[in-house]
């Protein structure tokens, strides 16, 4: 593919990557990064695209799978404090937020799968349809992983 082709083919195609990458992520900063990220990921397999209607398809899968890459990585997810002063007294907020945190830590021990379906679905609010379109599987699977991954947490957190 040539630098003209790209700029015909691909180029285009910003906002529907942007877009699924903001619905993965959540975050328009993520979402941005990961779009340049598949751009220059894209642009350096630009000879082995080819013109034909696959090359949608293909740009959405880069977008999807650096997506999932970017949500694997371990860092804290942010509680947001007005919402847990306005709901509760400050004894209990300290209480729910432990365990939150702590729900947080039980997640982190679940298969990938099932953390990226509860990190797009529980977390960050997407439908099933959504979380299934993002991570390229059936709504049914996303039920299922989801629901084992609750499952899992209820049954790890009351261990404790």
């Amino acid at each position: 593919m040539t630098a003209a082709e790209f700029k015909q083919h691909v180029l285009p195609l910003h906002r529907q990557l942007f877009a699924l990458a903001f619905r993965m992520t959540g975050r328009v900063e993520d979402a941005e990064d990961i779009v340049q990220d598949a751009y220059l990921k894209l642009w350096d397999q630009r000879n082995k695209l080819s013109t034909e209607a696959a090359t949608e398809p293909y740009c959405r899968a880069v977008v999807r799978h650096l997506c999932i890459d970017r949500l694997r990585l371990p860092g804290p997810m942010m509680v947001n404090e007005k919402e847990w002063k306005e709901e509760e007294s400050a004894s209990s907020s300290l209480e729910s937020r432990d365990e939150a945190n702590l729900a947080i830590k039980l997640m982190e021990r679940l298969p990938s799968q099932q953390q990226l379906v509860m990190k797009l679905h529980d977390v960050e609010g997407c439908t099933y349809g959504e979380t299934a379109e993002a991570l390229g599987m059936t709504e049914g699977n996303v039920r299922v992983l989801l629901s084992r991954a609750r499952k899992r947490i209820r049954e790890l957190f009351n261990k404790r």
